[in-house]
């Protein structure tokens, strides 16, 4: 190996040095011979310029190989030729190392040119921050959002964005937020998602904005055309046959002549089971008013760490008679250990008994009826499905389950899953459906 002969260079000169230095005392001690002590001195001076080479060379080398890596100045290269090839393993393996360094470098340079381009060029505006509001990097999106090309710290966003910069500013990472605000005059809702990531020691904030003003507009005009729809029919099936019946009612109690419309025990009947039907319209329609009323009144949430384990026991024994009535198998998969979350139990309760309600309705003309409630918690969240084998439900059908008063059976009020879809909504979470006509259905719940 060089790094050997290197070695044993240094010892050959420095035995040699030590062997012309005796040499050279013993004649200084015992001798006349000048012109030997003389040569011997000569010797030792040459000697010992060349041990100060070669030490001094390898400090020169290493100092000029980390003071390539300190100023990353990877075009350095480093030759051997002063001290021979006794240094060329050195050497070689220092050209390795910052060839190996400036490979990286170039790499993370790409890669870094990679990511901004694509910061700059997608449509949500990211904006990059510390504990203190200064703004490492903001991408063209954030810019044309905030109307801005001069932001370098969250606070200057107080005068036109004082929600959000309130929003930011408060580093509630690992959350989704809702913020209001006006640009150009004009309200707009704001999705903020942020994430706290950490860079050596210091935490830094990557906020994540997007404006949903037109996708919310879309989504409640839509919402709006569903109810106004619904209402139209539910009223109208209502108000046509109170109208045609009340009209019969006159025609019989006034006649064009001499008012006596009503003549006979037949007439007196016909004019009874009028009424009868009138009232009777009228109550399902004073029931869709309170089925109404109880969509739009949204439920208070008091959330508590809850056993979800006892909640689904509880819940599911409330239909243990009617399952046994109607030989249907209800299944619970819990695993274990006992589950527990921060919940509202009472409104919780309240979406399982509406969805295992549900689920037994689907299962009661289906062989085999059979319901499997599972909950577990998945990635920190919690996770509980229904599934059944039913009848299952078209696509349109599914698409549309959880519109106010839309529902799949005739004697169906319509809100029961639009109002689990509101508490679920309360609880930051979301309900969702898969069905297959004929196969059966499972909903899930994740909170």
């Amino acid at each position: 190996m060089r790094f050997k002969s290197l070695q044993t260079r240094l010892a050959v000169r420095l035995v040699l040095l030590l062997f012309s230095f005796s040499l050279l005392a013993g004649f200084i001690v015992n001798s006349d011979y000048f012109a030997v002590m003389a040569l011997l001195f000569a010797l030792v001076t040459i000697q010992s310029i060349e041990l100060w080479r070669t030490i001094t060379f390898s400090n020169r080398l290493l100092a000029r190989f980390f003071s390539t890596i300190k100023y990353e100045d990877y075009s350095q290269r480093f030759k051997h030729d002063e001290l021979g090839k006794s240094y060329q393993e050195l050497t070689d393996s220092m050209n390795f190392v910052v060839a190996k360094l400036q490979h990286s470098k170039q790499q993370l340079e790409r890669q870094s040119l990679y990511l901004k381009t694509i910061l700059h060029h997608i449509e949500t505006a990211i904006i990059v921050y510390d504990g203190t509001g200064e703004i490492s990097l903001i991408n063209r999106a954030a810019n044309r959002l905030l109307q801005t090309n001069t932001l370098s710290n969250i606070r200057q966003l107080e005068t036109n964005f004082g929600a959000l910069s309130s929003l930011l500013i408060q580093n509630k990472s690992g959350q989704r937020h809702l913020c209001s605000c006006n640009i150009n005059n004009l309200p707009h809702q704001l999705l903020v998602d942020m994430v706290e990531a950490k860079v050596e020691d210091d935490s830094v904030f990557i906020a994540a904005i997007q404006d949903i003003q037109s996708e919310l507009e879309e989504k409640e005009l839509k919402a709006w055309q569903d109810i106004t729809r619904v209402l139209t029919h539910e009223i109208s099936n209502s108000i046509t046959p109170i109208t045609s019946l009340a009209n019969s009612c006159s025609q019989l109690l006034l006649d064009s002549n001499d008012r006596t419309g009503v003549k006979t025990v037949e007439d007196i009947d016909d004019l009874q089971e009028a009424i009868s039907t009138i009232e009777r319209r009228g109550e399902n329609l004073v029931k869709f008013i309170a089925n109404y009323r109880k969509l739009t009144k949204v439920p208070q949430l008091n959330a508590k760490r809850a056993s979800v384990t006892q909640l689904l026991v509880h819940t599911v024994n409330l239909f243990k008679k009617e399952c046994e009535q109607h030989s249907i198998s209800i299944e619970m998969k819990f695993g274990d250990s006992e589950i527990f979350a921060v919940i509202d139990p009472v409104l919780v309760e309240q979406v399982l008994v509406n969805l295992i309600k549900n689920s037994i309705a689907a299962v009661k003309d289906s062989p085999s009826s059979k319901i499997v409630i599972d909950a577990k918690i998945n990635k920190s969240r919690l996770k509980i499905s229904v599934e059944d084998n039913g009848r299952g439900m078209l696509p349109e059908a599914q698409e549309r389950i959880f519109v106010p008063f839309y529902s799949t059976k005739k004697s169906g009020s319509g809100i029961g899953l639009s109002l689990s879809r509101l508490i679920m909504q309360l609880h930051n979470g979301t309900i969702g459906v898969k069905s297959e006509l004929g196969k059966g259905s499972c909903f899930t719940l994740l909170f």
